[in-house]
């Protein structure tokens, strides 16, 4: 009786450790393409979107532009009634 491993035994422990190493790895690939789609979607904002203080901007000017045309259709509709 020895008190080491049998060469078989020794073969089949290091395929495996590859299988294993193989295992984990793709465990790995997998939660780190996972990892990142969590990040892109709750960090990276859509290109719609837009900040806060430019989207103020353009409600203001919508607003001005709004309000011009409004004058300018009374204008005219009381320049017609007269």
């Amino acid at each position: 009786m020895t008190n080491g491993l049998t060469s078989a035994q020794i073969k089949w422990l290091t395929y495996l450790v590859y299988f294993l190493l193989a295992v984990l790895t793709l465990i790995t690939g997998w939660n780190t393409v996972e990892t990142r789609k969590n990040t892109d979607r709750f960090t990276g904002l859509p290109k719609e979107y837009v900040r806060l203080e430019r989207y103020n901007r353009d409600q203001d000017r919508l607003y001005e532009s709004l309000n011009l045309m409004n004058r300018k259709l009374d204008r005219l509709i009381e320049r017609d009634h007269d």
